[in-house]
């Protein structure tokens, strides 16, 4: 009840999404296909592989950060753990957990994600 009584307050801030083109709305129709054939491919291994290694990598410092409160933080720090390329600042966050010091600045650049990949034959980026 909690989750539902504090995402009723959120209000928008931006303006709406408009699909401005036939072309974009016949690629939002189409990708669940894309996708569909992506999970069915060898490029869906090498994803599921290269997460599994970075998630087996860093798996004591993922398990620390899941005892933290709050959900949206805690979900930050992991997908920093496990998708950002800035080395600096994963180790900066890493001996903050370990050493149970304050946390460096999380920069958030609100795309789809950090990890991205490009696979050319399903022309899926991830």
């Amino acid at each position: 009840m909690r989750l539902v009584e504090a995402t009723n307050g959120i209000a928008p801030i931006g303006k709406r999404f408009e699909i401005s083109s036939s072309d974009t709305r016949k690629t939002i129709l189409e990708a669940p296909i894309r996708a569909d054939n992506f999970v069915k491919s060898c490029h869906y291994v090498d994803l599921f592989d290269d997460l599994s290694k970075r998630i087996a990598k860093y798996e004591n410092e993922i398990f620390i950060a899941a005892c933290i409160e709050n959900v949206n933080l805690r979900g930050r720090i992991i997908e920093y753990i496990i998708a950002v390329e800035d080395v600096k600042v994963r180790e900066q966050l890493i001996s903050a957990l370990l050493n149970k010091t304050p946390l460096p600045k999380l920069h958030t650049c609100n795309k789809l994600g950090d990890y991205s990949n490009f696979y050319q034959k399903t022309k899926l980026y991830l």
